[in-house]
């Protein structure tokens, strides 16, 4: 007998063309997640017992400023991100990737490949993020 998740994925994959679950469906939950870690923020921020925690405690970020970051964050979300989701499904097809659920890995075979993608955007981020604190650009773009 199949398993649930076999039977989901196969389900999604009956429901769905290969472009809408690499780009539409995975911006979506990406999006979702985005919104759930900001609004997490936002209410350690609102809850009194955290202020204690923050690194700059004479910092208050009014309604308006979190309304204008949270505009900054969904821009960000849909000029810089989509289109690298965009990418995903071509790198897909280029690759071959196969998308059926007997070809996924075993978790413990996930488990590294994970770690490995962890380390490798975490070292993007942290160049990219350098680079934003470049004297020429610092001011136009990541002071915002």
């Amino acid at each position: 007998m199949a398993s649930r998740a076999n039977l989901l994925w196969n389900l999604m994959l009956d429901r769905f063309d290969l472009f809408t679950i690499t780009t539409i469906i995975s911006a979506l939950i990406h999006l979702f997640i985005t919104v759930v870690t900001m609004s997490t923020m936002v209410a350690v921020e609102l809850i009194p017992a955290f202020h204690k925690y923050k690194i700059q405690k004479d910092k208050a970020a009014t309604a308006r400023q979190q309304m204008v970051t949270l505009g900054y964050v969904l821009l960000t979300q849909l000029v810089i991100q989509f289109p690298l989701i965009l990418g995903n499904f071509k790198f897909i097809q280029i690759m071959k990737i196969p998308f059926s659920y007997e070809t996924i890995p075993p978790w413990w075979d996930m488990l590294w490949r994970l770690y490995l993608c962890l380390v490798l955007e975490d070292t993007w981020h942290y160049f990219a993020h350098r680079l934003l604190h470049h004297k020429s650009i610092y001011r136009y773009i990541h002071k915002v």
